[in-house]
């Protein structure tokens, strides 16, 4: 007996093209939908000290245990733009890369950040050997490797971290693309991304008698930068010394009438901030007369 389903062909066509375009603008890319579809470049979620689950964009998960959070603060994970991700040797990115807010926040303890990954036509065990978790700050680039675990069935990256930066994943013995030769004069370039700090930078409400830095290279070539933080009446400035991008993360000063105080950078490249006993001074470009 042939049961006749209510429903000719045209509308049955129509039908399925509109769950097929459902699905692909609910989640782009299929690969990208698991575990979980969200489709926002941008989600924050509020995290304590009991910890908690942050769900990103496509698929991206950061899991916070218990006890990793003193405070309670805002938590992002963002999807960085084609433009705003920086070469990682010769490796070939097999994911999209995505950024944890507040950028290089210190943990207690670690947390595992979740990312789907394109198997291409790797076996599973090439999966398990070939695809490595990297991290970097947001606003240098400095990939580092993390161990982490392969899901080859879900096509899952699991690493822990103790520091919020950007993340993506790397197929780590990819052959150098066409145009690749003169990768290494790249990555002397990109590796001083720190530049984009070169230059005055000024506080228009100052609470201590610091109003004006100035970070310029300190050499032709290379990242070595000098960091002089001047005062109101310009003398009796301190100089920093910086070996290259990695060492400013938070620079420490420290006077005799003030105490101690550290100079940090904002992830976004648009501030820095000089933190004091009693008093924090915001420093921008656009203050500067």
């Amino acid at each position: 007996m042939k049961i006749k389903l209510p429903i000719e062909n045209g509308d049955f066509r129509r039908i399925l093209s509109a769950i097929l375009l459902i699905g692909l603008t609910t989640c782009g890319f299929f690969w990208a939908c698991q575990p979980h579809a969200v489709t926002e470049t941008v989600l924050y979620q509020e995290v304590g000290p009991y910890g908690g689950t942050v769900l990103g964009p496509k698929g991206s998960k950061l899991v916070i245990p218990q006890g990793a959070l003193e405070e309670t603060i805002l938590v992002g994970i963002r999807e960085l733009t084609e433009d705003e991700i920086w070469r990682n040797d010769n490796y070939f990115r097999i994911s999209s890369a995505f950024q944890i807010t507040p950028d290089n926040y210190q943990l207690v303890k670690a947390a595992t950040v979740e990312m789907p990954y394109l198997p291409l036509t790797l076996t599973d065990d090439q999966q398990e050997t070939l695809i490595h978790g990297y991290s970097s700050p947001r606003w240098r680039p400095n990939w580092k490797r993390l161990d982490g675990t392969v899901e080859t069935k879900q096509h899952v990256y699991r690493m822990e971290t103790t520091r919020f930066a950007a993340f993506s994943i790397y197929l780590t013995d990819a052959p150098l693309a066409d145009g690749d030769e003169d990768l290494e004069e790249e990555n002397e370039v990109e590796a001083c991304a720190c530049e984009i700090w070169d230059g005055e930078w000024c506080s228009e409400s100052p609470c201590l008698p610091f109003s004006r830095i100035v970070v310029e290279a300190a050499e032709t070539t290379g990242c070595r930068r000098t960091l002089v933080l001047h005062n109101e009446g310009g003398a009796g400035s301190q100089t920093a010394g910086l070996s290259g991008c990695e060492s400013m993360d938070s620079i420490p000063f420290t006077f005799q009438e003030y105490g101690e105080c550290w100079l940090s950078f904002d992830e976004s490249g648009s501030s820095m901030t000089l933190d004091c006993p009693n008093c924090r001074i915001e420093f921008r470009m656009d203050a500067c007369p």
